[in-house]
Parts: C-alpha cells; sequence; structure tokens
C-alpha cells in the first residue's frame, strides 16, 4: 500500500523508478483531497531494493524513497 497526501483533487501520474533510474511502473490515478491509500499489487513482484515513488499532478511533483525487502 501506498499513501499519499494531496491538497487537492487532481488525476496524478504516479511512478515507481528504481535505483537505477528505469521506471517499474506508471498508472494515472484521480486523487482526491487529504490522504489517499493506493494499492498496485505489481509492486510486491518487484526485487529487493531501493524505489522512488514519483507523483506528479501537472503542477507539482512529490518524491517519496521506500524500500523492499523480502
Amino acid at each position: 500500500q501506498l499513501v499519499v497526501s494531496m491538497s487537492v483533487a487532481s488525476t496524478a501520474t504516479i511512478s515507481v523508478i528504481d535505483a537505477s533510474g528505469k521506471e517499474q511502473m506508471r498508472v494515472k490515478e484521480k486523487l482526491l483531497p487529504g490522504n489517499n491509500t493506493l494499492t498496485y499489487p505489481q509492486v510486491s513482484k518487484l526485487a529487493s531494493g531501493v524505489y522512488y515513488l514519483r507523483v506528479d499532478n501537472g503542477e507539482a511533483v512529490i518524491t517519496e524513497r521506500f524500500s523492499i525487502i523480502k
């Protein structure tokens, strides 16, 4: 699960990028103001390592680092 907090409702492009800069996943989501809990089963298939979650709504970009440990 990924939690993304937005100040206004918007459609955002959500990407998961590995430590080498390769995009592993990209989806578009409609996000509401406040916390949005997103579930992507395909993230669980990624190898152990460091990844970056990138949320781009066209006006701002949020990048968060996370790790997968198996």
